[in-house]
C-alpha cells in the first residue's frame, strides 16, 4: 500500500508517521533531501488512520480508502 502514487500528493508533514498505531510508517529521505513517509506493508494493520488523518486526502476528498478496504476484502 502506497500513501501517493507522486510525491506532489504529499507535503511530508509526518502526521500519518505520527497517528500510526502499530509504527508501520517510516519517514525516509528523498535524494533531494526531504522526507516522505513509506509503509511497511508486512507490519501494516488497515487501520486506515494514516489516510484519514491526511489533510492533502481530505482536502482531494480522496476515495483511496475505500478502494483499499475493496482490495483487502478481496485477500
Amino acid at each position: 500500500m502506497k500513501l501517493y502514487t507522486k510525491k506532489e500528493e504529499c507535503c511530508g508533514c509526518g502526521v500519518c508517521y505520527s497517528m500510526c498505531p502499530v509504527g508501520a510508517i517510516v519517514m525516509q529521505e528523498d535524494e533531494r533531501g526531504f522526507q516522505y513517509p513509506v509503509i511497511k506493508e508486512e507490519k501494516c494493520i488497515g487501520c486506515l488512520k494514516c489516510v484519514k488523518v491526511c489533510a492533502l486526502k481530505a482536502r482531494r476528498n480522496c476515495v483511496y480508502g475505500e478502494r483499499y478496504e475493496r482490495k483487502k476484502s478481496n485477500l
